[in-house]
C-alpha cells in the first residue's frame, strides 16, 4: 500500500508539472509582427526567456538557399538565432504558422532582428507536403500550394523549447499511468479482500 500511495503522489506531481508546461506553451500575442521579407525589424523584449520566430500562413517551409537571421539586443549584444529543428505548427487568429527560428534572450532590451535572403524559402499551405515519406510524395506534390511571400508574415512570441514540450507529453503519459494504475490496483485489491473475507 505505501508503494501505491507513493506512485499516486509521483503521478500527480508529473501531471501538475506537465499541465504547467502546457499552459506556458499556449501561444499569446506576438511581441513583434511583420511582413515576411528580407530586412531589419525592431521590437522590445521585457521578459527574458525562450522565443520563437514563426512564419504566419505557412504549413511547411523548405529552404532553397542560404537564409540567415541575426539578432542584436540594445545595439551591442548579439544573440544566436537557431533554426527550429522540429518546426512546430500552431494557429493564431485562425491562421496556421510554423516556428522556423528560435533564440534565448537572458536580458530585456530593444531588439533588432535582421533577416537575409528569405526570398529563397519555399512555403506552402499543406502540412503533408513537409513529409519526406516516399509513399506520400505523389500526394504531397498534389496538395502542395506555393504561397506568395506577400501573403505571409512573421510573429515573434515567447515560447517553450520543443524538447520541453516532448518531456511534458511523456510526463503526462507516465503520470496518468501511475495514478490510474495505482487506483485500479488499490480498488482491485480491496475488492478481492472483501470478497474472500466474506
Amino acid at each position: 500500500m505505501p508503494l501505491l500511495i507513493t506512485a499516486v503522489i509521483v503521478g500527480i506531481i508529473l501531471l501538475v508539472l506537465s499541465i504547467r508546461t502546457f499552459l506556458s506553451v499556449k501561444r499569446g500575442d506576438p511581441i513583434g509582427a511583420f511582413r515576411l521579407e528580407s530586412g531589419t525589424y525592431e521590437f522590445d523584449i521585457t521578459v527574458p526567456g525562450f522565443y520563437s520566430v514563426a512564419i504566419v500562413g505557412a504549413g511547411h517551409v523548405r529552404q532553397k538557399g542560404q537564409t540567415a537571421a541575426t539578432l542584436t539586443i540594445s545595439a551591442t549584444r548579439e544573440v544566436e538565432v537557431n533554426k527550429d529543428s522540429f518546426k512546430i505548427r500552431s494557429t493564431y487568429d485562425g491562421r496556421i504558422s510554423t516556428d522556423y527560428w528560435n533564440f534565448v534572450c537572458d536580458v530585456p532590451g530593444h531588439v533588432t532582428l535582421t533577416l537575409s535572403n528569405v526570398e529563397t524559402l519555399e512555403i506552402g499551405e499543406s502540412m503533408l507536403s513537409s513529409s519526406r515519406l516516399l509513399f506520400l510524395f505523389p500526394l504531397n506534390r498534389m496538395l502542395e500550394k506555393p504561397i506568395a511571400h506577400t501573403r505571409l508574415g512573421i510573429h515573434v512570441y515567447r515560447s517553450v523549447p520543443a524538447l520541453q514540450r516532448l518531456l511534458a507529453v511523456l510526463a503526462t503519459l507516465v503520470g496518468g499511468w501511475l495514478v490510474i494504475g495505482s487506483l485500479v490496483l488499490t480498488f482491485d485489491g480491496s475488492a478481492r479482500e472483501s470478497f474472500f473475507g466474506n
